[in-house]
């Protein structure tokens, strides 16, 4: 009983607000950390390797999460019916839902890396890639592809984790990657100037130690969910396998999509030049300051979510919403002030390049404008996830990437000739599209009739 109270967190009883707060906090320090590590590689990068080294690691960091999507998709879809499961209090189905998870999962990484190694000088030429920075982003992205397997089995444990309601292992454990990470990065790139090469082998060298940690807590753990680890665990289950695949692989699409379209806006601006792909690089890492609260409320709010719906208690649910758009929208706040009153002060952080630093006063706004778009999606996307109606969170994405970001980046950059102006106006309007679809969505209620994953 022991191990079990130490993993499973009830989510569907007390105050919602204390609920969310206490399993967000784990949650969004554990993207503070891995937006910080990420930041502090940027800053050692770009102060040991110069503007190449930056666009090296924009470039390279875009395209192997864009790989990690197909893990990111199946790891929520398990996330989601462990959540479900769990609310419904059936610890047997979520025994049978984590074997095949992470058997699909662990083909999709073979797969995968086979792949991405295959294609890497393609994918640097689709990305347009400077010369200056070939080298680089060609090293750091061939030791990421390689250690692929370690980043989805970590995010599968740390699904599991938060499916069953614990998010504060996770967090501990991102915190081993991101301080292995920083020091290896800081010895390799600042020491021994590998450059690239430095930086991708710190990131797989953290990523691997997370995931070791991990599967040695859950394997300590596995009494509480009655999971043994033995072969047999991991035979798949047709009754468990289709509605993962089934719910999974729009959630794939999902993140396919929308890193897809974020992939051309950055090719199409990487073609203006090395000190415009710097600015979006770094404009990344700021964005991902933004992404540790939006996407911490949200995908916290699609855990408390799932275990509300399959407890049949949907006026928790709305509660979430609301608290979690509330929240959301303060955090967003203060983030684009900030960057609103000392742009060159925030980007001088990274580089010292002028042309950087003069362009960073208009890429701020751009950046403001579409995270307040962001936030107005938490709430009622979370409910779609939480809902498993993954057909209806990929069509929203869809409508967002396809239409929003990449069809209106290239009607304002290329048709209108606005340039790097035009892909940047549509990255700050798309959010808002898929948010008024979301809460229509919402307001119709029909996440509350939809059945469980699995029925129990």
């Amino acid at each position: 009983m022991t191990g079990k109270r130490s993993v499973v967190n009830d989510l569907t009883q007390g105050s919602v607000s204390k609920q969310l707060l206490r399993f967000s906090y784990p949650y969004a320090l554990a993207n503070l950390m891995l937006t910080g590590y990420g930041t502090l590689d940027m800053i050692i990068v770009g102060r040991f390797a110069g503007s190449g080294g930056i666009a090296a690691m924009s470039i390279g960091g875009d395209l192997t999460f864009f790989i990690t999507c197909i893990c990111m998709g199946f790891a929520m879809a398990g996330q989601i019916m462990i959540s479900q499961c769990v609310g419904a209090k059936n610890m047997k189905t979520v025994s049978k839902i984590i074997g095949n998870m992470y058997s699909l999962l662990l083909l999709c990484a073979a797969a995968v890396t086979v792949i991405s190694l295959s294609l890497t000088e393609n994918l640097l030429m689709w990305m347009n890639t400077p010369d200056e920075a070939w080298n680089d982003t060609y090293a750091f992205c061939t030791l990421c592809f390689s250690g692929i397997v370690f980043s989805f089995g970590f995010n599968a444990v740390s699904a599991t984790l938060r499916g069953m309601g614990d998010s504060k292992h996770p967090m501990m454990f991102t915190a081993v990657s991101a301080v292995i990470n920083v020091l290896l990065c800081f010895l390799f790139v600042a020491g021994f100037r590998w450059g690239g090469f430095g930086a991708g082998l710190a990131v797989v060298t953290g990523q691997g130690a997370a995931f070791i940690i991990s599967i040695v807590y859950l394997f300590k753990h596995k009494e509480s969910f009655h999971f043994d680890f033995g072969l047999n665990s991991f035979r798949p289950d047709r009754t468990i396998l289709l509605p993962l695949l089934k719910m999974g692989m729009p959630l794939t699409l999902r993140s396919g999509v929308q890193i897809m379209s974020n992939l051309i806006i950055n090719s199409q601006v990487n073609s203006f030049g090395v000190t415009y792909a710097a600015v979006g690089g770094v404009g990344q890492k700021i964005g991902g300051l933004q992404s540790t609260f939006t996407n911490t409320l949200s995908e916290s709010a699609t855990a408390m979510d799932g275990q509300n719906l399959g407890a049949g208690k949907p006026d928790r649910v709305r509660r979430v919403t609301l608290i979690s758009t509330g929240w959301s929208a303060v955090c967003i706040l203060i983030i684009s002030a900030a960057l609103l009153l000392f742009p060159a002060r925030i980007f001088g952080i990274f580089t010292s390049d002028p042309g950087t630093l003069e362009l960073s006063h208009t890429y701020v706004i751009v950046l403001s404008a579409m995270f307040f778009g962001f936030v107005t999606g938490v709430g009622p996307v979370a409910v779609i996830t939480a809902a498993g109606d993954a057909g209806m969170s990929f069509a929203i994405s869809g409508f967002e990437a396809v239409i929003g970001r990449a069809g209106l980046g290239l009607l304002l950059g290329r048709a209108f000739g606005l340039d790097a102006l035009g892909y940047w106006i549509a990255m700050a309007f798309s959010p808002y599209m898929s948010a008024i679809v979301g809460w229509v969505y919402y307001l119709r209620g029909r996440w509350e009739t939809r059945k469980l994953v699995i029925d129990n």
